[in-house]
């Protein structure tokens, strides 16, 4: 199809006019294009777009996976907004584009898209990626188990503190500060681990590890 075909496309099926396109993939780029682009009569068919994927899924997400340039910050946030608007629906097709992502960059990107699916089923699968030999898919599923993670994501996220990286132990120690939060003070078990972790690295040499255990310590405060 021609660009200005498929431009004609968005706008009339977004008027809820039925328009067929050749097949799903060429309708698939056709969304891609209108989420990552930043001419207005794109823009204007964001939500659209979005919705066409979602209800795709999980065909779309594989294709949204393959098709992203992790480079761009328009379209690695798009397996995010997908995930966004179906949650743990997302997990799955997720998981499964991760196994085959042929790049470090696209597997980072993928692994930050669970974070949007807020399920904390995912937390075994997510925290096998802290044990990766790179430090960007390590710090990407300290971010998610922040995010997602459940209970035995605290375990996870403390023992990530003695990480090789201090990038990664920074953002271990924000992801336990963003489970606190997250986290009932009702739940007396899980805030013990996570307030035992987090008073420990108040000891810690770093600077900025020890500012954001005490910020948030906070979230314990009534």
């Amino acid at each position: 199809m021609t660009r200005h075909f498929c431009l004609a496309l968005l706008i009339v099926s977004s008027m809820g006019i039925p328009v067929q396109a050749q097949n799903d993939t060429d309708a698939w780029r056709e969304y891609l294009l209108a989420m990552s682009t930043g001419r207005s009569a794109y823009r204007a068919q964001f939500d659209f777009s979005l919705s066409e994927l979602a209800s795709d899924t999980p065909s779309s997400l594989f294709y949204v996976a393959d098709e992203i340039d992790p480079r761009d910050p328009r379209e690695w946030r798009i397996p995010r907004h997908i995930a966004g608007k179906i949650r743990t629906a997302a997990s799955a097709p997720l998981l499964q584009a991760i196994a085959k992502a042929d790049t470090t960059s696209r597997k980072v990107v993928l692994i930050l898209a669970l974070s949007n699916t807020k399920d904390s089923s995912i937390t075994s699968e997510v925290g096998a990626f802290l044990t990766d030999p790179n430090r960007r898919i390590r710090a990407a599923a300290a971010i998610t188990l922040g995010d997602c993670g459940s209970r035995d994501a605290a375990v996870l996220l403390g023992q990530t503190l003695e990480d090789t990286s201090l990038s990664v132990r920074r953002i271990a120690c924000d992801g336990l500060g963003r489970l606190l939060k997250r986290t009932s003070l009702a739940d007396t078990a899980t805030i013990t681990i996570l307030s035992n972790y987090l008073n420990e690295a108040l000891k810690n040499e770093d600077a900025w590890t020890r500012w954001n255990a005490k910020q948030s310590l906070k979230y314990m405060e009534p």
